[in-house]
């Protein structure tokens, strides 16, 4: 879910309901953050009592200059989307990150908070599509990351480089049964746009920080459409929860969408 103010998020609450969509996430960007994350929680959940609400908490644009009230904020946020019913939330650091903050930071500091350490219900990003030294600095702090003992869940970058997301499920699951998280299991989830012409048209005059996608897919509207089935199939093998990034707030996004689920 993603808007600029509780008017259009009414009427994505409406649509929700009407269509017993009950799993959703509400990202943080530089028109949704601080003070309306805040409110669009506190106003989905009083009319959406049985959804399952995931925030996201970007490091960039929710912190400032003061690294000691950055953690204050974290903290603070954290307890209010507990009180209201939200199960976990989901700390990046941005694809532009503050130089005195970012997600090891957090946890480090909110493992010492014992009323958040106990519940386990921090989400962390990991990118399995990067290569060469960028790959080993995401293992390793993906390693960091998941000591903490701090997390619910693990949310891949969007990507379709199949043998690459074997290879990082593979490390995850090495890392899991290291640090002994039996009893408090991690849910992964994939990234996934739908591929629609003005995605791959937006891709292709823009890409995306940390999202690698070949010139066959973003070329061929149908192809890309393959090459998305495929990857939804490698999710549901691999036990990856599809979280979908594109727009669904209107009767034809679900149609489009459903056709990937068929």
């Amino acid at each position: 879910a993603s808007f600029k103010s509780i008017e259009k998020l009414s009427t994505m609450v409406k649509f929700y309901d009407k269509y017993q969509i009950n799993n959703i996430n509400i990202p943080c960007k530089s028109y949704l953050k601080k003070d309306l994350l805040n409110k669009s929680i506190e106003y989905i959940t009083n009319r959406l009592p049985n959804i399952s609400l995931i925030p996201h908490y970007s490091l960039f644009y929710q912190s400032n200059r003061n690294l000691n009230q950055s953690l204050d904020y974290l903290k603070d946020f954290i307890r209010f989307s507990l009180k209201k019913n939200v199960e976990q939330v989901l700390i990046i650091s941005g694809s532009k990150k503050k130089s005195n903050i970012d997600t090891l930071i957090a946890l480090q500091h909110l493992i010492r908070i014992k009323d958040i350490s106990e519940r386990k219900c921090i989400g962390i990003a990991y990118n399995p599509y990067l290569k060469r030294e960028e790959a080993n600095i995401e293992k390793l702090r993906l390693e960091e990351k998941i000591s903490s003992g701090l997390i619910s869940s693990i949310w891949l970058q969007f990507g379709i480089e199949s043998e690459l997301l074997d290879k990082g499920i593979m490390f995850i699951e090495r890392m899991i049964s290291k640090y002994k998280y039996s009893n408090n299991p991690i849910n992964i989830y994939g990234s996934v746009f739908i591929p629609s012409r003005k995605f791959l048209a937006s891709f292709k005059f823009r890409s995306w920080k940390g999202i690698y996608l070949s010139e066959e897919f973003l070329d061929s509207p149908e192809r890309a459409r393959d090459i998305t089935r495929n990857l939804l199939i490698k999710y549901r093998c691999l036990n990856i929860i599809p979280f979908i990034e594109s727009n669904v707030s209107k009767e034809k996004d679900l149609t489009y969408l459903t056709e990937y689920f068929e």
